[in-house]
């Protein structure tokens, strides 16, 4: 048997109502109207407070997040897990299932999100929280998308690691920019 269809089997027997519950809410952080309004607070509250480079980068990762599951989805055209491994009360998805979206786009925005207010927080343990946090927050909405039966665990652990490398390649990115962008834009002393 597969890692997939082991993972989806075991979770088909160790359902209940109070995980059941746990998991309908934390899928709700990766949806795409929860992550579009986040993104757009996100993005206002960086560019209103004037950190720029933060609401550029903020805008670039998480547009690449959105083409990256379209793009990858529509590539590898992979069929999403079928009723049998699904919860009884989930609405059947037909689009494809690698990677989840959910997943990829929850992944992206914690670790721009950590970006932006790790420079900000001064307190060890605050920045020990943040990226603790976020990554609680990418693994519990994979795990929802595991438990509700709409993603094989494969199309979670490619998602979380996609995300992983383009939120941080565009962190690379912002950061690399915007020193180059600073030395360029230096005055050369004259010469005497």
């Amino acid at each position: 048997m597969s890692l997939d269809h082991s993972v989806a089997t075991y979770i088909d027997h160790h359902r209940s109502a109070a995980l059941t519950h746990v998991a309908w809410f934390v899928t709700g952080f990766g949806n795409e109207v929860t992550i579009a309004l986040v993104t757009v607070a996100l993005i206002a509250v960086t560019y209103w407070r004037g950190w720029h480079r933060d609401a550029l980068m903020v805008f670039v990762g998480m547009g690449g997040s959105v083409s990256l599951i379209f793009g990858l989805k529509h590539l590898v055209q992979r069929s999403r897990p079928g009723a049998q491994f699904r919860l009884p009360t989930a609405a059947a998805d037909h689009s494809y299932s690698f990677p989840s979206g959910h997943t990829l786009d929850a992944t992206v925005f914690v670790i721009l999100l950590v970006a932006v207010l790790l420079p900000r927080v001064s307190r060890p343990g605050a920045q020990i929280a943040a990226v603790l946090g976020a990554a609680l927050v990418a693994l519990g909405v994979g795990a929802s998308r595991l438990y509700l039966g709409y993603h094989w665990a494969t199309d979670v652990i490619g998602a979380l690691v996609i995300g992983s490398a383009w939120g941080l390649s565009v962190i690379w990115w912002s950061r690399t920019w915007t020193v180059s962008n600073e030395a360029a834009a230096e005055p050369v002393p004259a010469r005497r």
